[in-house]
């Protein structure tokens, strides 16, 4: 009974042993990744649309083919739509833009194409188009494939800073004369106010000065 049950073993062994082949990848899914930020402050709105890539082979050569990456802007139909109400989903189907392609802007080179860099963007005629108070939806259809995706988002209102104006920024207090060593470093608080919708600061200060010398 033993050397039977060993028998069973190894023929179990070998038959799992050889099977070495299997399926890494799933069934194809349309997957589309969208990268943009709406800023009423611009002129012109840019959205950057792409598909996600699978298949056989090396991935980073699929990546530095154009078609892997981008739809056939035929394919296509952008548009964004503006809220009616902040306080309702309702949209105005009347109240929405069409985007447009442009190829005009270079993209850096890496990974990715660089060919077909295929942007979405308005027209300058829409800038009035976004508000701060109104909420917008992108809507992105496929009329090949049927799919559609879309995204809700708010503007970010502006930024109010509360720099004391009798108080000019500087590395010293105002010199006296004649002055007075050694001088008063100077030290100036600013204060700024959350923005509606702004969920993280970042903050640059550029600092402009002028070195000169200066006798008696």
């Amino acid at each position: 009974m033993k050397k039977m049950y060993f028998f069973l073993l190894v023929l179990l062994i070998i038959f799992f042993g050889c099977e070495s082949d299997f399926k890494v990848h799933a069934n194809w899914k349309e997957v589309t990744v969208v990268y943009g930020l709406l800023d009423q402050s611009h002129s012109q709105q840019y959205i950057k649309i792409n598909k996600a890539f699978l298949g056989e082979g090396n991935a980073l050569q699929m990546a530095t083919i154009a078609d892997s990456v981008n739809y056939n802007p035929e394919d296509l139909v952008v548009r964004i739509f503006k809220v009616k109400d902040v306080t309702s989903s309702t949209i105005d189907t009347i109240s929405s833009i069409l985007l447009d392609t442009t190829t005009s802007i270079i993209k850096d080179d890496g990974l990715f194409s660089t060919d077909k860099n295929i942007i979405y963007v308005t027209s300058i005629e829409d800038s009035s188009f976004f508000r701060e108070d109104k909420e917008y939806i992108l809507s992105i259809q496929n009329d090949r494939t049927g799919k559609e995706v879309w995204a809700e988002t708010n503007l970010i209102h502006g930024l109010n800073l509360d720099i004391p104006s009798n108080k000019p920024i500087g590395f010293y207090n105002p010199i006296t004369n004649p002055p007075v060593f050694p001088l008063q470093k100077a030290t100036t608080t600013v204060n700024w106010y959350h923005s509606t919708n702004g969920k993280m600061y970042q903050i640059i200060a550029r600092i402009y000065y002028t070195n000169f010398s200066q006798t008696d």
